[in-house]
């Protein structure tokens, strides 16, 4: 049986694959991705998701996979499987912070530059609404 640092692992492998292969091709994930990490980091005041992560306490940290996890379910639950991957894809983050082996460092880096660019994109769409 395959421990939860492994099991974690292997999730991550192929949530970063698939964003990585498919998410140019679904710009509503994408969407949806950049709005739900810069809800986040407005509300703290961070300048980006990166310095959100490394400023977040341990209390904001449990606080936020509880929800992602309640959250997400819900969603799949009801059938908003896009909703549901863009919040695993931004917890999937959070926990690679907490990772302390090379290959989840890269793969966090990785993940990270794409919260990014979708908090762009996001933010982008806003102002062209507006």
């Amino acid at each position: 049986m395959a421990s939860k640092e492994e099991e974690f692992k292997q999730r991550f492998a192929a949530v970063l694959t698939d964003l990585q292969q498919n998410g140019k091709d679904d710009p509503e994930a994408m969407w949806l991705i950049g709005s739900l990490a810069a809800e986040i980091i407005d509300k703290v005041g961070a300048l980006n998701w990166v310095e959100f992560k490394r400023t977040m306490g341990q209390e904001t940290y449990s606080k936020l996979l509880t929800d992602f996890e309640k959250e997400g379910n819900r969603q799949y639950r009801e059938g908003d499987h896009k909703k549901a991957f863009a919040i695993q894809a931004v917890a999937m983050s959070l926990v690679a912070y907490t990772q302390t082996s090379p290959e989840m460092r890269t793969g966090e880096a990785i993940l990270d530059e794409l919260i990014e660019r979708t908090i762009k994109i996001f933010r982008q769409s806003r102002k062209t609404t507006n």
